[in-house]
């Protein structure tokens, strides 16, 4: 769990060090990775538990 939430934010640290103004390509890109994001989260409670 430790290593995939530390990879996550690594990337998104990486993201957001190359896109330093909401341009729409920005936001849609944000928008898909929250949306993403979410979805793991909920499909890896599911199989594996709190």
């Amino acid at each position: 769990r430790q290593r995939m939430t530390a990879a996550f934010n690594r990337g998104y640290r990486s993201f957001a060090a190359i896109h330093s103004s909401c341009t729409r390509a920005a936001v849609m890109a944000e928008e898909g990775y929250r949306n993403e994001g979410a979805t793991l989260a909920q499909e890896i409670a599911a199989r594996f538990g709190n």
